[in-house]
């Protein structure tokens, strides 16, 4: 059994999800299921305060799409990273650091969200919501009972991120 089906799935409606991961690993899995089944024009919304696991979550993300998860940091100081795999690249902003969503035209935002191949995470993505696309997958986290175990609420808010949450069991 793996470590995501050993993750407590709490609830599962038509357009969202929730878990309780227990660990770092854990969350990690999740983040792989998104990844293998992530495709291009996927944009992924991450949200939670400090320490919630938006990077472990990117980092399976990643992992999930043949990217090697150490390999995947918050770009927190460039705002951007880009990570190719498989034809596929994947873009991973953190925009705690910007102060309006009319920043994000200067790190070419709009850029990748027209382009053919990439799959957007957005740490942070709260913090730009009035620049978000109508189609996302937000994951949304908070710290639980014990320093390990984290509350996650995963939704689909169009038709593709809601075909991609459909085949996360």
């Amino acid at each position: 059994m793996s470590d995501f089906t050993k993750s407590k799935k709490i609830v599962q409606e038509s357009n969202e999800r929730f878990w309780r991961s227990e660990s770092e690993e854990q969350t990690r899995q999740i983040g792989r299921s998104i990844g293998e089944n992530a495709r291009p024009g996927h944009f992924i919304c991450l949200i939670g305060n400090l320490g919630a696991g938006k990077t472990a979550m990117a980092k399976g993300i990643g992992g999930g799409m043949g990217l090697n998860e150490n390999d995947i940091s918050s770009p927190s100081f460039s705002l951007i990273a880009e990570h190719r795999a498989n034809g596929l690249l994947l873009v991973h902003f953190d925009v705690y650091r910007l102060s309006s969503g009319a920043d994000l035209d200067d790190i070419g935002f709009t850029d990748y969200l027209n382009a053919d191949d990439c799959i957007l995470v957005v740490e942070w993505a709260d913090r730009i919501a009035d620049c978000l696309p109508d189609d996302c997958l937000t994951i949304e986290m908070k710290s639980g009972s014990s320093p390990e175990v984290r509350e996650i609420r995963i939704s689909a808010s169009g038709e593709s991120s809601s075909a991609l949450l459909s085949k996360l069991s």
